[in-house]
């Protein structure tokens, strides 16, 4: 609570009674710069849909929804909860593939929630979006989603990052850098960026170059 206040973020989520433990993460980095994580999700996994605060979610553009939640029912209930109270004031959802949830039996979860229009803009990199549609090229991948998905933006590493909304696409490269130390947190900020330009009324090229 303390470190996300001091960086500027409203936090007012109540605590709950141990147990569980705070939520934690034990990040492997290789010399490649990539990264491989041990999770112990801990009272995350209690949040449920009376934590919610209904005014905060109709008040914001966009409900950003973290796929590393959906497993678990109580936050998955809580996420479709706040998906349910941001659209009935006409605000946006986004939500974030985690590859853990486009494998086995989880992946046909997610693909009903998609189905069913939760998600206004989805956000996943390329082997997560194969994983969940079953396809092997990457133009079926987006066919398959954007029938239910306004806007599908796909990262694809040292490649880039693609966009398509209502008929429209958009691609931008990667910005060169002299050595990569650690890619922990990548595809959060570039979603955090990609949603800051978004709510700034950004066209879809200049939100994915945010």
């Amino acid at each position: 609570e303390h470190d996300m206040i001091s960086l500027g973020v409203r936090f007012v989520t109540p605590p709950i009674q141990p147990p569980p433990p705070t939520g934690r993460c034990l990040i492997l980095v290789t010399p490649d710069a990539q990264r491989t994580m041990n999770t112990c999700p801990g009272a995350s996994h209690e949040l449920t849909p009376a934590a919610l605060d209904p005014d905060l979610i109709q008040s914001a553009s966009v409900t950003f929804l973290e796929g590393y939640l959906w497993g678990p029912e109580r936050p998955r209930a809580a996420m479709l909860e706040a998906a349910r109270i941001a659209h009935s004031a006409n605000r946006s959802v986004a939500f974030t593939l985690s590859e853990s949830l486009c494998i086995g039996d989880r992946r046909e979860g997610v693909r009903g929630m998609i189905e069913a229009g939760t998600a206004d803009v989805l956000f996943g990199n390329e082997d997560e979006v194969r994983h969940l549609t079953g396809c092997s090229e990457l133009s079926d991948c987006i066919a398959s989603l954007s029938r239910n998905v306004r806007t599908v933006v796909i990262t694809r590493g040292a490649q880039g990052a693609i966009a398509f909304e209502a008929g429209q696409s958009a691609e931008i490269a990667a910005v060169p850098v002299d050595r990569i130390v650690d890619t922990t947190g990548a595809g959060d900020q570039f979603a955090a960026g990609f949603l800051a330009g978004r709510c700034r009324g950004r066209s879809l090229k200049a939100c994915l170059e945010t």
